[in-house]
């Protein structure tokens, strides 16, 4: 016997029908008899929305969490923010809640999944900033979050940003024309540009904070008399005798490095040494030093090949924020959106997590 499929579907569809239009006020409901805006504006103030986006509420406690998150990545609290700048916080994270629903809603649309391995990959990475399980379970609690909260809104952010790329990569890619032309119209004095004067070194240091300071110039004026009878033993005596615990096991290695690299007092005395040669012991704020110069690069501008990355990342980057608007200017501009400036305004005492 064969079951009547067709007739079995439709009292199954009246009856969605009758339980949608006349008992639950459900999606076809809202569809024939929409809200006025004082009802969905008396609503919005009864379920404390901030703001409706293609019919989709922005809560008043998605905004604290974002505040919260906002203010914790920065080392604040509530307490710390004047009554101005807090407002001035909850519109610029209630803006950014309002455009990720937006990327969220049309990347849903066009049913965007993105690759999901790198999400995966994306989350991992984040994550693996904790030292331990306990220390990242204590980092989601203060934002009043789950782990599995936390990752699903990591994964979320990659697909979103995944979405926006697909959608602009034609027009923020940078060709070599582009890279050449943007040298050509900026090279000069900026320091960007300049690559500067520069020595590779090496040095054998011995500290005097809370040491007899005759006791240590006589150590290093000691291991200078050993370095004058056998230069070559400067790696050996860096090694064995050098308080510098990062160079030493490099023999005295401190690579290639520019004046503002490290303190005046150093640079400026071994900026001032002959290439090739061990220079005389001399003091520091921090220590005794022997410093024997390997090489120098005198100052000089950076050719167009050495800065091509450099330049294609910053050009990529300034593209990528105003395609970026743009796309979500557009978005917007074919959504309704509404803002609940009652409900933005009210004064918040606490967040979630303090």
């Amino acid at each position: 016997m064969r079951i009547p499929w067709r007739l079995l579907i439709y009292p199954i569809t009246l009856l969605y029908l009758w339980v949608d239009l006349k008992v639950i006020e459900g999606p076809l409901y809202r569809v024939f008899h929409p809200k006025t805006p004082k009802q969905i504006a008396v609503q919005a103030l009864e379920e404390e929305w901030v703001a409706l986006v293609n019919q989709e509420p922005i809560t008043r406690r998605q905004v604290e969490a974002a505040v919260f998150r906002h203010l914790y990545q920065r080392g604040k609290t509530l307490a710390d923010e004047t009554p101005d700048s807090l407002r001035t916080i909850r519109y610029a994270v209630t803006s950014s809640l309002i455009n990720n629903a937006l990327i969220r809603q049309y990347a849903d649309g066009d049913t965007f999944r993105g690759d999901q391995d790198a999400g995966e990959a994306y989350a991992d990475a984040w994550m693996e900033q904790f030292a331990s399980e306990a220390e990242l379970q204590e980092r989601a609690e203060l934002q009043n979050l789950t782990v599995t909260e936390i990752r699903s809104m990591l994964k979320d952010d990659w697909r979103r940003k995944q979405w926006i790329d697909l959608r602009i990569a034609d027009a923020v890619a940078v060709t070599d024309d582009d890279i050449a032309r943007f040298y050509q119209e900026n090279v000069g004095e900026k320091s960007g540009f300049i690559e500067p004067e520069k020595v590779k070194a090496s040095h054998i240091f011995l500290a005097t904070l809370n040491k007899d300071p005759a006791e240590v110039e006589a150590r290093i004026r000691e291991i200078y008399a050993s370095l004058q009878e056998s230069p070559e033993s400067f790696e050996e005596l860096a090694e064995e005798r050098s308080e510098d615990l990062r160079s030493r096991e490099e023999g005295g290695s401190l690579g290639w490095f520019s004046r503002d690299r490290l303190a005046k007092d150093f640079t400026e005395a071994v900026f001032a040494q002959t290439v090739g040669m061990i220079g005389n012991p001399f003091q520091t704020k921090i220590g005794w030093h022997i410093v024997r110069v390997e090489q120098k690069e005198e100052q000089r501008l950076r050719t167009e090949e050495e800065m091509a990355d450099e330049i294609r990342s910053f050009i990529e980057q300034m593209r990528r924020e105003v395609y970026v608007k743009q796309l979500v200017d557009n978005l917007k501009e074919a959504a309704r959106v509404q803002l609940f400036r009652e409900v933005l305004d009210q004064d918040w005492d606490e967040l979630p997590g303090e």
